[in-house]
């Protein structure tokens, strides 16, 4: 017989709460914590915390690089390509 796994269990828990918690707190992408969700759930939760730690460092350094660099530059689509140039490796 088929058995649900531990971490199927936390993806689905994680997914639920993510978006009941987004969905309170007014926020217009509410379905993008459950994908979150699961590209952080990972096999034990030193893994998981991991992950979210180095999601949340690299989103605050896009949002840092990104803001300074289109300030300077402009919001084109050249500067973006030059963003990611500069954010892939600085997170590497």
């Amino acid at each position: 017989p088929y058995k649900i796994g531990f971490r199927t269990l936390k993806t689905a828990v994680g997914m639920t709460l993510g978006v009941i918690i987004c969905k309170l707190l007014g926020l217009d992408n509410y379905a993008s914590s459950a994908i979150l969700v699961v590209l952080c759930i990972k096999h034990t939760k030193m893994h998981s915390v991991q992950a979210i730690i180095s999601r949340l460092v690299s989103c605050l350094l896009i949002l840092f690089l990104g803001a300074a660099i289109f300030s300077l530059l402009g919001q084109h689509a050249l500067v973006l390509g030059l963003i990611v140039l500069l954010f892939i490796p600085l997170t590497v």
